[in-house]
Formats: structure tokens, sequence, C-alpha cells
């Protein structure tokens, strides 16, 4: 069991679903968010956080501007950006997904963040969107 808290914001239930089912396959502890405001308002709320999933464009706030209210409280969180548009560029201590590449890259983009090994990963089914 990973003690990691990863906070996943995505506008999209569908997306949001998928990538907390593969966080928690994988052991981590996700805490999810449908909107940018109501993520500001659970980390208000947390004692840390080791890192932050997010759609880029999302109503109310995009990814880029949640993530630095976020940063005010856990400045080096890292970052992981995902966009069904192609090319979207990804902010400092981050990194970068097309959602269509979900099942080939989210999980060694996951483990590169947080810093973790990949050896040794549990095995997850591929997931569709």
């Amino acid at each position: 069991m990973n003690d990691k808290i990863i906070l996943v914001v995505e506008d999209e239930s569908i997306v949001r679903r998928l990538v907390v089912r593969r966080l928690v396959q994988q052991g981590y502890t996700a805490i999810e968010s449908e909107d940018p405001r109501q993520a500001l308002l659970q980390v208000a709320q947390l004692k840390s956080l080791d890192l932050v999933v997010t759609d880029c464009m999302m109503p109310h706030m995009s990814g880029e501007e949640m993530v630095e209210k976020i940063r005010g409280r856990f400045p080096d969180v890292p970052v992981l950006f995902m966009s069904g548009y192609p090319g979207q560029s990804a902010a400092p201590k981050s990194d970068y997904l097309e959602k269509t590449s979900f099942n080939e890259e989210f999980l060694p983009k996951i483990y590169k963040l947080l810093g973790q090994d990949q050896a040794n990963p549990s095995p997850a089914a591929p997931l569709t969107l």
C-alpha cells in the first residue's frame, strides 16, 4: 500500500473515475474533484499532498490557474496535466499527458513525478475511456 495522496481534478466524470480507479488499483489514496473550486476547498483541508492530476481546460478556472493556487499551500507538489487536445503546455514541476495515450503513458508518468521505481509496478489491465 502506498502512502501517497493524489488529487484528481477532472470535470468529465467518466475520465475522472477511470483515473481514480487506476490510482487506487496501484494503492494510492485518490481524492477526486469535478471542479477546480471544489478542489481548492479540499486542498485547504489537507496536511499533505503528493501529486495533482488535472485536466487543463475546465469550467470556472483552468488547470494551470488552479495549480498556481494549490502551490500557494504546497509549493513543490508535482502535477500531471491531462488534455484531449494535443500540444498543451505544462507548467514547471509538471508533466503532460494526452488523454488518448492514457493506457500507455499514465502510470509511467505518475511513477516519474512521484520519484518511484516502476520496475515492479502492480499489474493493471488496460482501461478504456
